[in-house]
């Protein structure tokens, strides 16, 4: 067997909805961190910010909307560590 316990009260379908869901807010969070980052090292020029993203840049604006990407958040998402990653690759020298 997988190994899965299912409640009476949670059924297969719903695992698989809140799995998708975590998936989909982890995807969203990495969007929103990537467009951060594309921002930062383009001086907040949008036009170039999205160019290094392969969007549009009608699109990397509602994205900015949408994730209301402030300056002050872009700095914030820039320079959070990443999961996975080795602190000292986080460390410029």
């Amino acid at each position: 067997m997988s190994g899965i316990t299912v409640s009476a009260a949670e059924t297969l379908d719903q695992q698989v909805v809140k799995g998708s869901k975590r998936l989909w807010a982890i995807c969203r969070n990495a969007e929103r961190v990537e467009i951060a980052r594309a921002l930062m090292e383009n001086g907040h020029n949008r036009t170039h910010a999205a160019n290094a993203l392969g969007i549009s840049r009608r699109t990397l604006l509602n994205k900015i909307k949408q994730y209301g990407l402030t300056r002050l958040i872009c700095r914030q998402l820039a320079t959070e560590p990443q999961p996975g990653l080795p602190v000292q690759a986080l460390v410029q020298n």
